[in-house]
């Protein structure tokens, strides 16, 4: 029985539970889609500015997509990532009531390449 099934509704109105807002099942959402060159380009215009990326299911989801943005990382080799050049954004995770939510800010690109690169291959941790 899933929160939308209709056999669901008539239980609970039979038990004599009253069903609130702190009942109603919250955690089934659907994940909106992340346009990432809009968000890339947002925190371009907006250069040391935290924006938010999206909220993703699960923690480990986020800091998938963190590490991407931060080392510039794309599913396909023949993609060319939005956030790109690696070591030029910023992104970290924060958890939320039904997952974790990712920013990114974008901090610019180094003229020295080596110390960008370097600097992408760090964990967050390690960055700080």
């Amino acid at each position: 029985m899933t929160a939308n099934d209709p056999r669901l509704a008539e239980r609970i109105a039979e038990s004599g539970i009253p069903l609130t807002a702190d009942l109603a099942p919250s955690r089934a959402r659907r994940r909106i889609n992340v346009h990432h060159v809009f968000v890339a380009d947002s925190c371009r215009a907006n250069p040391g500015v935290w924006l938010r990326v999206g909220e993703y299911n699960s923690s480990q989801s986020a800091e998938g997509i963190a590490e991407s943005i931060r080392k510039a990382k794309t599913k396909s080799p023949a993609q060319q990532s939005p956030y790109g050049p690696a070591g030029s954004f910023e992104a970290r995770r924060a958890l939320t009531e039904y997952g974790a939510r990712v920013e990114a800010r974008y901090v610019g690109v180094s003229d020295d390449m080596a110390w960008t690169d370097a600097l992408a291959g760090l964990t967050p941790e390690q960055a700080s």
